[in-house]
């Protein structure tokens, strides 16, 4: 990305063009390092905006900033409280959305079925029938370094060419 030696983007391709194809397409592979990223960087957003939200909720409602406790107990009594809430859902819904999308990426790079995104819901199930946080990150941790640390399949594969050799995404000029 950028301008080359001649003033022009050295890609045809967008950084936008890349972040629509990374999160609202289940086809085409994904690296294992652009998957780390791409993974942590959706989290942080989303955690990040979440708490904004929350805390300019909170003072929006009070005119003062206050303290954590306070603001989320007058979060859950207000009626504007619920649009608050809402809007932190759905940003947290968005966020899982793009991780399964992002998963199916990093299983296809492996040379597997998208399908086995599925697993995405594991630590949650252990969360719902143990009520275990630890369990949950424990489990969270193992889902993720399996994904995030498997071998792609060399070369092209049934899903497309490999993410991982020279330039696939940054070839052409405009």
């Amino acid at each position: 990305y950028g301008p080359d030696p001649r003033g022009r983007l050295a890609s045809t391709r967008t950084l936008w063009q890349d972040f629509i194809e990374d999160f609202f397409s289940v086809t085409g592979r994904m690296g294992a390092g652009r998957y780390t990223l791409t993974f942590f960087s959706t989290i942080l957003a989303s955690s990040g905006f979440s708490q904004v939200v929350g805390f300019v909720g909170a003072y929006y409602l009070l005119g003062s900033p206050v303290s954590l406790t306070y603001a989320l107990t007058l979060l859950t009594t207000s009626i504007s409280a619920v649009t608050i809430m809402t809007v932190s859902a759905a940003m947290l819904l968005i966020a899982f959305i793009s991780q399964f999308t992002i998963s199916i990426h990093r299983f296809h790079d492996m040379g597997r079925s998208g399908v086995w995104s599925v697993i995405l819901f594991l630590p949650w199930l252990l969360l719902f029938l143990t009520g275990s946080f630890i369990v949950f990150t424990l489990v969270a941790f193992l889902v993720f370094a399996f994904i995030a640390f498997s071998s792609g399949t060399e070369g092209e594969n049934q899903y497309g060419p490999d993410p991982e050799s020279s330039q696939i995404r940054r070839s052409g000029s405009v």
